[in-house]
């Protein structure tokens, strides 16, 4: 379900592999809190093998962001696809996340780090 590709001093990176359901939402939540050492670090979540997120995905992506600002930590979003943008700005959620293409990536992320990901 979920998948790090890299951790380090400033930065985590994981890919989530599934669609966000109520099904499979506290595996995920479950999964990513216990995965990291999350303190003062930036947390991307990459959601582009994600094709669905249901208000159960959603409550646990506020859960998430939650926990990391309690850690003095940030969540990045990265990689979602059209539909999940539509719903996140309809929704507002847009406003609570941070959101961010993977052009943009280079921006945040080192070049080493960025290899990294490229080779997934």
């Amino acid at each position: 379900m979920i998948n790090k590709i890299f951790s380090n001093k400033k930065n985590v990176y994981f890919v989530i592999e599934n669609d966000l359901k109520m099904e499979n939402v506290h595996f995920f939540y479950e999964d990513f809190i216990r995965e990291d050492d999350f303190v003062r670090k930036s947390v991307f979540v990459d959601l582009s093998k994600t094709r669905f997120i249901d208000s159960s995905g959603v409550g646990a992506l506020i859960q998430i962001s939650e926990f990391l600002k309690q850690k003095s930590s940030k969540l990045l979003i990265i990689g979602i696809n059209k539909s999940i943008n539509t719903m996140f700005h309809l929704s507002g959620l847009n406003q609570v996340f941070t959101i961010i293409d993977k052009e943009k990536l280079k921006s945040y992320l080192s070049e080493e780090e960025i290899s990294l990901i490229s080779e997934r």
